[in-house]
């Protein structure tokens, strides 16, 4: 998106990353080290060095309409533990396509491990293959699919967005 904008639409040089107790606890109960957290905290607020450009944000702003109205089958793929975008956003996206009632081309799946878009070859080559018949033969996957044994888990459910 930002290649297409022609530069960053969004900007962090007026952010201030923090999490509250209550969000650190929640990240703690996922198995995550508070010593983890607190660096990835600090790696964040040392990179606040991001200014939009006008014309990005114009043409995000004229070129982008998340309303929920897909048309084709969408996979999501989400690693559980994401520091860079919360897995709390896979449910505003479900809410978001069930109020259009278009749940049938909306399949959501959850990979263990950390960080952001951090996919094995095999899990991403699973998910791929997944879609690519979805298109082709129009059956919707199944948990079956995306096996335990790659790191899938088909039991996660992403907390609510905003999270607490």
């Amino acid at each position: 998106m930002q290649r297409r904008a022609g530069g960053p639409f969004v900007q962090n040089i007026d952010q201030n990353y923090s999490l509250t107790p209550i969000e650190k606890a929640y990240l703690s109960s996922l198995g995550l080290p508070g010593a983890v957290v607190d660096s990835w905290l600090a790696q964040m607020n040392a990179r606040r060095n991001i200014k939009a450009a006008p014309a990005a944000r114009n043409y995000v702003r004229h070129n982008t309409d998340y309303n929920g109205k897909i048309r084709h089958p969408v996979l999501t793929m989400h690693t559980i533990i994401d520091p860079l975008v919360v897995v709390a956003n896979e449910s505003a996206y479900a809410e978001l396509i069930a109020a259009t009632s278009r749940e049938e081309l909306l399949f959501q799946t959850y990979t263990t491990g950390v960080g952001h878009c951090a996919f094995t070859g095999p899990k991403f080559l699973t998910a791929v293959n997944a879609l690519d018949s979805w298109v082709r033969t129009g059956i919707r996957p199944t948990a079956s699919a995306f096996p335990a044994a790659l790191g899938f888990d088909s039991s996660f459910v992403p907390p609510p967005f905003p999270q607490p």
